[in-house]
């Protein structure tokens, strides 16, 4: 997944068999050109993305392989910027120590 994460949608073809086929909420897909389609229209190089993958089952039957997991995707979408190019979103939270215990905001 790191490639989808860097953008590099190229680099899946190495990945793929010819046969292969996607299957996501968004679209199913066919082919390896499909799939890196797919991929790079989905994926938008200046956001950041991170693909959390978990519980990977892979079922082989002769020559056939399918792969199941459960995916998390999370995209970040560059914010915008004030004249001091601050997002305008950002706080300042600022605590004071006591002698009693944790510092208290």
């Amino acid at each position: 997944m790191k490639d989808l994460d860097e953008g590099r949608f190229d680099e899946l073809r190495s990945l793929l068999v010819e046969h292969a086929t996607l299957r996501s909420p968004g679209a199913g897909v066919e082919g390896i050109e499909a799939i890196v389609a797919q991929a790079a229209r989905i994926h938008v190089p200046d956001d950041g993305v991170l693909h959390a993958i978990t519980n990977l089952s892979i079922d082989i039957a002769g020559d056939t392989a399918t792969a199941r997991a459960n995916l998390m995707v999370s995209f970040a979408t560059p914010l915008a910027t004030d004249e001091h190019g601050q997002p305008p979103m950002v706080h300042s939270i600022q605590g004071r120590s006591t002698t009693s215990g944790p510092a208290q905001l």
